[in-house]
């Protein structure tokens, strides 16, 4: 941890700290001892382990510099503090940036966390009205996430943030797609200046890719590969064999999806969608909402725009011909 207090509980950084000075662990009250060096970034340490669970122990050295670089960027953008302990919540976030009067929780996470802590401290810093932003460490870069553990840590305009200390590289992702059977794309934006996009709401970009006829060919394969090793529902073969369709010969807009977030195949929800709208009468209006509960089974919960990658499917069907939207309502064509 970089803040202690002393005896008088004054708060004292770790590279202001003097030797030979007694100093405690704001959250759990117990003796920390100051650690430096040449090679060893300030910080204090507790003498024992056991007891404290607001603050960080065993912190790398990517994880120290990188909370103070980013504590001397966020200070542009209002007073920062530097792990303070929140004991209402009993939490410690990294830094606490207040921007015109909103309080901001950063998180620099350079270890591996779970979904489950994750969504407790999310929680935690929902209950005082602070907003939160997480910043991927070390650990996260250099590599190829996963889509579930990038959902996780989008923030709610879609975007994905880290920063590298050993390069000093701040970076911002975002208008993440993935087309069926292929790596999922982004959109890569580095520099300091991006870090302003943390405090921007704007509108979140889901962005734009296109399904070539060759990549759709080649899912048809796939899907043909898939029935022949007896991975998908015999179910949805079953019901599309009865009305004379076969899995592999889906409409073409089945195989146009490039949504993010999903649990399942892009072609699986358009066909879902695209079966439940032929049942639909013709002249009858289903309200948004009811396809929101169809759809939302398939994607992720972490994945916060949802409701925007929903709305692209309908415009998509839309502008394929399959149906019209009037009134908050989808309406069948064909």
């Amino acid at each position: 941890m970089l803040i202690a207090v002393d005896e008088k509980k004054d708060y004292w950084p770790a590279n202001l700290a003097r030797k030979g000075r007694t100093y405690y662990c704001p959250g759990c009250r117990r003796q920390v001892q100051l650690r430096r060096g040449p090679q060893l970034v300030a910080h204090f340490a507790h003498l024992k382990k056991a007891g404290c669970q607001s603050l960080a122990e065993g912190e790398s050295a990517d994880h120290l510099a990188g909370k103070m670089r980013l504590a001397k960027e966020l200070a542009v953008f209002g007073p920062v503090q530097v792990e303070p302990y929140l004991a209402a919540i009993q939490q410690r976030p990294d830094l606490v940036v207040t921007v015109s009067d909103q309080k901001w929780a950063i998180e620099y996470q350079c270890s591996p966390l779970s979904s489950e802590r994750l969504a407790a401290r999310n929680a935690g810093y929902a209950r005082l009205g602070y907003a939160v932003c997480w910043i991927l460490g070390p650990a996260y870069c250099g590599r190829r996430l996963q889509a579930a553990l990038i959902c996780r840590f989008l923030d709610a305009q879609g975007r994905l943030f880290s920063f590298l200390p050993a390069t000093d590289r701040f970076l911002c992702q975002d208008n993440f797609t993935q087309a069926d059977f292929q790596k999922y794309h982004c959109r890569q934006r580095a520099g300091w200046h991006q870090l302003a996009a943390v405090f921007q709401p704007g509108q979140p970009n889901l962005g734009l890719a296109t399904v070539t006829a060759g990549q759709q060919i080649r899912a048809r394969l796939k899907i043909r590969q898939l029935m022949q090793q007896r991975r998908v529902d015999p179910k949805v073969i079953g019901y599309l064999y009865e009305r004379g369709w076969r899995l592999d010969q889906l409409p073409a807009w089945c195989l146009q999806g490039t949504a993010f977030g999903l649990l399942v195949p892009n072609w699986q929800v358009r066909l879902v969608f695209y079966l439940r709208l032929q049942q639909q009468p013709l002249g009858l209006g289903q309200p948004l909402s009811h396809w929101e509960q169809r759809l939302a089974r398939y994607w992720r919960p972490t994945y916060p725009l949802q409701k925007q990658a929903q709305f692209t499917l309908y415009q998509s069907a839309v502008q394929a011909g399959l149906c019209v939207l009037q009134s908050e309502k989808i309406y069948r064509l064909r």
